[in-house]
């Protein structure tokens, strides 16, 4: 795992693992391989599921479900910051015509739980 992405969303994933328990839960479901590729770069990863672990690759492999988006979606995506409209209408997924509900778990995973809004905004007003 040598590229800077595959790092960025090994240590997002991770964080997200030891903070909540509804990130764990997801990895009870049968989770299906993802590809997340930054559109507008050769930068890609993926994403492979078993026993409660997760694998992250370099390159884009063979997978069921692939989301991309430019560069720094990506990366905003990887270091827990909110998406605006504008930047989330630039995100595409490939399968989730044929695997919906897999598609569906993985933006559940990849999505920053809103705990972590409510507490950051809750600092900013204090």
């Amino acid at each position: 795992m040598s590229s800077g992405m595959a790092l960025m969303f090994a240590d997002y994933l991770q964080q997200n693992f030891e903070d909540f328990a509804s990130k764990r839960r997801l990895l009870r479901w049968r989770l299906l391989p993802m590809a997340l590729v930054a559109s507008d770069r050769k930068a890609a990863i993926t994403l492979r599921f078993g026993e409660g672990l997760v694998s992250v690759e370099d390159g884009r492999q063979p997978a069921p479900l692939q989301y991309s988006a430019p560069f720094m979606v990506m990366t905003k995506v990887a270091s827990a910051q909110p998406l605006r409209f504008e930047e989330l209408k630039q995100l595409r997924v490939k399968g989730a015509l044929r695997h919906p509900l897999g598609a569906l778990l993985g933006a559940l995973l990849l999505r920053t739980p809103g705990k972590l809004y409510k507490d950051e905004s809750t600092r900013r007003r204090a």
